[in-house]
């Protein structure tokens, strides 16, 4: 588990952002999950499933050095 938290921790923001991506799209596959594009005031990771005018379901992840 050590390994595995210090591989985490040496991520930089693209591939925290990848990864949290991937893990939603598999703990709900087939959903019509998306990527926000571009950089939000408080730099967190936004994903979403659903219509954002319509409703959805928002998810965000901060990665800190």
């Amino acid at each position: 588990m050590d390994a595995l938290l210090q591989r985490l921790k040496e991520l930089d923001r693209d591939k925290f952002e990848g990864l949290i991506f991937q893990l939603l799209r598999e703990r709900y596959p087939g959903a019509d999950i998306h990527r926000v594009d571009g950089a939000g005031g408080d730099e967190g990771v936004d994903t979403f499933l659903g219509d954002l005018a319509g409703g959805s379901t928002v998810w965000q992840a901060k990665s800190f050095s």
